[in-house]
């Protein structure tokens, strides 16, 4: 099949532009569309996909060492550098804008299918979130019809919400666990709760908010919970009934985020503690203030030590793709970047949600010989189950930024 030359020109355009994101030259404002939309995966059981393999060029290997090499002697932490900072930092030295291009493009080429598939025989199907008008917050952003999140209601009602579980896996650790969800509308908080209720286990829930309310003046998130700590407040939909009641609220300084204590009550005997960290100093397609920044890796850590009951943490912003995406990826690789935990569990290749060069981030006392790219492996893996996660490329850039920032850490 032959290419037309309007289509490289286009392909052209689109990677300059992206190349002037990365290097400051375009706001984030100026060019959040400028790529093609992205798409979400097979659910827990998916069938085997081909790898999102990072564009190269004859030189990389090449300029890779030689980047981690000059890394390693500039970069030093006391007095001996972290090999993993020199790995990191020869990574987000390289060309960003051409893997953020692949993901993208990989992304439409699924959407594309999607929308030409109205059967719904196919791998990658919408069937079902396309239909939903009153419950999408964006007509745009939607969860794969076979990795969604279903409401447990009777047989004969409505089981959608548009929200994703999300799995992620580094050889020897336990699995991540998070449900990647939309701000709720004032329609879908009901379905919020009943979701929460029903996908978290154990007596506590952890909800992890990205999104101020409104940005402007307009709606990026329903405010969904309760400031009565004497009556709380009443949700229901169907089969579903519950009492939330606001216990306690303070600020935490390290992780600059609001936190509230709820309890709900869903009526039928099971009462569940909710934290509700609210981190709303990131804008809508951006990433933090930079002064903000530093206080994500503590937004992770709290997230974690208040989630005792190991359930999925519940992570959402507006659409839920784009700073969700950034903070699930930021989330996962600074756990392998910490990992204290000897690895002693076999790889397992058949396992649909490895990012197996996630233990390149382990520590180490070696500058790792290989040149594969943690970060991009995953979003690329975050995409086969949510489309849109991490939605620019400022924002993809803004992953290595903080894994660097990490590592500088005495």
């Amino acid at each position: 099949m032959s290419c037309s030359r309007d289509h490289f020109l286009e392909h052209d355009s689109t990677l300059a532009r992206l190349r002037k994101v990365v290097a400051g030259i375009l706001s984030p404002g100026q060019d959040g569309h400028a790529v093609p939309p992205s798409l979400p995966s097979p659910a827990r059981r998916r069938p085997t996909l081909p790898a999102i393999v990072p564009p190269q060029n004859p030189t990389t290997r090449k300029s890779f060492a030689s980047i981690a090499s000059a890394s390693s002697s500039s970069s030093s932490v006391g007095t001996a550098a972290d090999p993993r900072l020199s790995y990191v930092a020869a990574l987000a030295a390289g060309d960003l804008s051409q893997k953020f291009l692949a993901l993208d493009t990989s992304d439409s080429d699924r959407t594309r299918a999607a929308i030409r598939d109205d059967i719904g025989h196919g791998r990658w199907t919408l069937r079902v979130a396309r239909a939903e008008h009153i419950r999408n917050r964006y007509s745009n952003v939607l969860p794969w019809d076979h990795n969604r999140i279903r409401l447990r209601v009777p047989s004969q009602c409505n089981d959608y919400i548009n929200a994703s579980p999300i799995v992620l896996h580094a050889p020897g650790l336990t699995p991540h666990s998070y449900i990647a969800t939309q701000g709720p509308t004032r329609a879908t908080v009901p379905h919020f709760w009943q979701m929460l209720a029903a996908e978290t286990s154990g007596d506590t829930a952890v909800i992890v908010m990205l999104t101020p309310t409104h940005e402007g003046h307009r709606e990026k998130c329903a405010k969904y919970w309760t400031e009565s700590s004497t009556l709380g407040t009443m949700y229901s939909t169907t089969g579903f009934q519950c009492k939330l009641t606001l216990c306690s609220m303070h600020h935490d300084a390290e992780a600059n985020c609001a936190v509230r204590t709820f309890t709900l009550d869903t009526l039928d005997g099971h009462i569940k503690t909710v934290y509700h960290l609210l981190f709303d100093s990131w804008g809508d397609f951006a990433t933090p203030v930079p002064e903000h920044e530093a206080h994500l890796a503590h937004l992770c850590a709290l997230a974690h030590r208040l989630n005792t009951s190991a359930s999925p943490l519940i992570v959402h912003c507006s659409a839920g793709v784009g700073r969700t995406g950034t903070f699930v990826t930021i989330d996962f690789l600074l756990s392998c970047i910490n990992n204290s935990t000897p690895v002693s569990s076999p790889i397992l290749e058949d396992d649909p949600f490895l990012v197996s060069s996630a233990q390149v981030l382990y520590p180490c006392t070696t500058i790792p010989t290989s040149a594969d790219d943690p970060i991009f492996d995953t979003v690329a893996m975050l995409r086969t189950q949510r489309m849109l996660m991490v939605q620019n490329i400022t924002q993809y850039a803004f992953i290595y930024k903080i894994l660097k920032a990490a590592l500088l850490e005495p």
